[in-house]
């Protein structure tokens, strides 16, 4: 996929050996050579744990320690992430390329391969995995490696020059990946050290250019809306530098911290320190176990079911600001447009539809990662601990939108979270039919049979099934039969529905036309429910949306999380919740905004079923 919008820029000064933020070195006066990043180009510094499994990888490849001879601990390494099926990140050293570290989750081991330069680095130091070719190999073709063992990374040359790269498989065959187009020679870059405190001197001028421009926007929107400031401080980098420049501008302010519940320690333990050295107050929005609650229901959150988000963050956010800032608040967050294809296309300032009362804007929306880390590193703060220890992101510890390499870090740093984690997953994969590949692979990180998702069990070897089946049992009861006509739907669940649950909340779908101990009728505007222990039948408009409604009223009365978000929602105020949801038929209008907003019927219902109706065939009801 092409990345959307604006992309970061960073030159390499030969002198000084240091990226460069702009073109100009502040040291040295001279212009730097720009650098051939992949987009969007959030390259930022190399730490020591990055270093070590760099120098793995690399022996790995090699079969001996070729790392002190290629790279050395004394060289300034950028890491720039890569869109790949799971941790890919092109290595610069010295402002040259010398190829892509990646995590292959099938061989659950890091890899190195080489670029054009790193290639003819690697043959100059005797790397012996070579083939000799007499012809230009194109990508794709397969070439004999008798002689190498499978999974083994070889060098393809032509004439003495390295022209391709291929792997080596169980069939003796070497197939060719990557044919190098572009055969840039080295630089002439200076092989001094270079320190973070060196890079800072090479780029203060922009930093401060940086950090002047946040702090205007800070103050401008300060004084725009004339609202009380808070920070929303999540434990991470850049909501680090938002917080120390908003203090830098406006002094003290209140900050926000939505504890998940499934943060790390060292997230939490960070929070508590940073707004104590401060002196700052803050306010939690707690879920706490709002999530081990509810995998029951919901079961294992997806990169396209992110029903966590709204259970963890959102309703407790949205909870949280309603209580301490009624009349609105100005809500700096760290968010920058470089992190993902969504934030890219986020507006300057903007309300999230969840926490309306919270005006939210960002002053680093268009800084880099590099520019993040130094100011970080100039400003000493104090920085969360688990960069430093291979997590490139902070937040939720089994984050769906998470690598399999993060997941390895939590487990080696983590064991007795992670085996808490892996235990559910297991069970529920034992529940819904699945083997322990989906557990181990992170299969379970999409519910649909998405392409990252087809590749990762392809290279497996394993056959992606059809999830209509698992998919039916996912719910709570499990739905036996599911069939959809234009003018009719029919859905058999595996057990009887409590018509007295339902009897509660019947207004939002419509008015009640008959009940008794058996059944129960509801008529819309358009459609007729019938309810009827174990079966549910709709006449008339069967669209998905009347379809997934009905279902989600049966099921979050007998699957209720409490999470309080219909209560907030609901314009008349004609929800309670005791033991149960109950809804007044008098005051509800049935505006559904409750559903919309319900976690149980918006997220999981309504992808099940939609699921489900996209892989019928076309008037499959048969009455």
């Amino acid at each position: 996929m092409r990345w959307p919008g604006e992309t970061v820029k960073l030159w390499w000064c030969s002198e000084c050996n240091s990226p460069l933020l702009d073109s100009l070195c502040c040291r040295c006066g001279g212009y730097g050579f720009r650098l051939g990043l992949a987009d969007p180009g959030d390259a930022r510094p190399a730490f020591s744990y990055d270093l070590e499994v760099l120098r793995k990888a690399l022996e790995l490849e090699s079969g001996f320690n070729i790392f002190d001879k290629l790279i050395s601990y004394n060289s300034f390494i950028l890491l720039n992430k890569l869109m790949y099926i799971d941790d890919m990140k092109e290595v610069f050293v010295n402002g040259v390329k010398l190829g892509n570290l990646f995590y292959n989750p099938v061989e659950n081991r890091w890899r190195f391969r080489f670029s054009y330069v790193g290639a003819v680095k690697a043959l100059e130091l005797g790397f012996s995995r070579v083939l000799n070719v007499d012809w230009m190999v194109k990508r794709g073709v397969s070439i004999d490696a008798s002689r190498f063992s499978n999974g083994d990374q070889v060098i393809i040359v032509f004439n003495g020059e390295p022209i391709a790269i291929a792997y080596a498989g169980r069939n003796g065959k070497a197939r060719v990946l990557n044919v190098f187009r572009s055969k840039r020679g080295d630089y002439n870059t200076s092989s001094r050290n270079t320190s973070l405190d060196d890079v800072y001197r090479c780029n203060s001028n922009y930093i401060y250019r940086l950090e002047s421009r946040a702090c205007k926007h800070i103050y401008v929107s300060w004084e725009k809306f004339r609202k009380p400031v808070v920070v929303s401080y999540s434990g991470g980098k850049d909501s680090l530098v938002s917080l120390h420049l908003t203090v830098s501008t406006v002094g003290g302010v209140q900050v926000l911290f939505n504890d998940t519940g499934i943060e790390l320690p060292e997230t939490v333990s960070n929070v508590y320190r940073v707004t104590d050295s401060m002196g700052l107050s803050l306010v939690v929005a707690s879920a706490e176990d709002a999530f081990w609650r509810s995998f029951s229901v919901f079961g294992p959150p997806g990169r396209d079911y992110r029903w966590c988000c709204k259970i963890c963050k959102l309703i407790p956010a949205a909870r949280t600001a309603l209580k301490h800032w009624p009349n609105e608040a100005l809500n700096i967050v760290g968010q920058r447009s470089f992190e993902s294809i969504e934030r890219s296309r986020s507006p300057p300032v903007w309300r999230n539809e969840w926490i309306p009362n919270l005006i939210c804007t960002s002053p680093i929306n268009r800084w880099s990662s590099l520019a993040v880390w130094l100011y970080i590193h100039s400003r000493r703060l104090d920085v969360n601990k688990l960069y430093f220890k291979g997590f490139d992101r902070i937040g939720c510890f089994l984050c769906p939108t998470s690598r399999l390499s993060e997941f390895r870090n939590v487990e080696e740093t983590y064991p007795e979270l992670w085996f808490k984690w892996r235990s559910l997953l297991v069970n529920w994969a034992y529940r819904i039919g699945y083997g322990m590949e989906w557990v181990d692979l992170g299969l379970w990180r999409w519910l649909t049979n998405t392409s990252p998702k087809i590749r990762i069990a392809g290279k497996m070897r394993i056959g992606i099934k059809d999830l209509s089946p698992p998919l039916m049992k996912w719910l709570n009861p499990a739905i036996v039969e599911f069939k959809l006509g234009d003018r009719e739907a029919y859905v058999k669940l595996s057990s009887k529905v409590d018509s007295s649950l339902i009897l509660k909340q019947y207004r939002i779908l419509g008015v009640l036309s008959q009940h008794d101990d058996e059944s129960i009728t509801i008529k819309g505007l358009d459609y007729t429910i019938k309810i009827n222990g174990l079966k549910v039948g709709i006449n008339g408009n069967c669209s998905i949306l009347n379809i997934a409604d009905t279902l989600g009223v049966i099921y979050r009365s007998l699957n209720c999380v409490r999470c309080s978000s219909c209560i907030h929602v609901c314009p008349t105020n004609s929800i309670t919740i005791n033991s149960s949801i109950s809804v007044n038929e008098k005051s509800c209008i049935s505006c559904r905004k409750c559903l919309r907003n319900c976690p149980i019927a918006s997220q999981l219902v309504r992808k099940i079923i939609t699921l489900l109706a996209s892989s019928q065939p076309k008037n499959s009801f048969k009455a």
